[in-house]
């Protein structure tokens, strides 16, 4: 009775918290092809990001494996990813808060330095990035919670 009682408040509290919270990352990095874009729209998605790119080849949103301080340390590599991180490293960050009466929190932006694990085949071919290469991003995130008193207000 008390797991399903705990499984119910979970339940319940995964979309209240969802819409009293905003967190969005995005990291740019250049490949040979141009800028390469990965997103990450929600903690709750871990550490993987989606591709967003206009490269063919690359324009069906695939996820890779990029592991940073924001994310879930219980994420694991699925081995279905484009491509795999490591050796993540984040320096220059530069960090604003932010509240408008109602949303609360901060936008930061900084450097990150990763190296490439693994990667697929086809996407190796299309970037000219191989396993072992280190890459230099540029990143940013907003973490916002509604959390203000004049929400009302807005």
């Amino acid at each position: 009775m008390k797991t399903f009682l705990f499984l119910i408040i979970c339940t319940c509290s995964f979309p209240a918290f969802s819409m009293h919270n905003y967190f969005q990352e995005t990291c740019a990095f250049d490949s040979s092809k141009g800028e390469i874009n990965l997103y990450k729209r929600d903690y709750w998605e871990g550490y993987h990001s989606i591709i967003t790119s206009d490269i063919e080849g690359l324009d069906d949103y695939q996820e890779v494996f990029l592991p940073g301080s924001e994310g879930s340390g219980d994420d694991k590599v699925r081995g279905d990813e484009a491509m795999v991180f490591t050796n993540v490293i984040d320096r220059n960050l530069v960090k604003e808060p932010y509240d408008d009466g109602c949303w609360q929190g901060f936008n930061a932006s900084f450097d990150r330095t990763v190296k490439v694990k693994t990667l697929k085949k086809d996407v190796q071919g299309i970037l000219k990035i191989n396993p072992g290469d280190a890459l230099t991003m540029k990143c940013s995130y907003e973490h916002l919670v509604i959390s203000g008193e004049h929400c009302d207000d807005l």
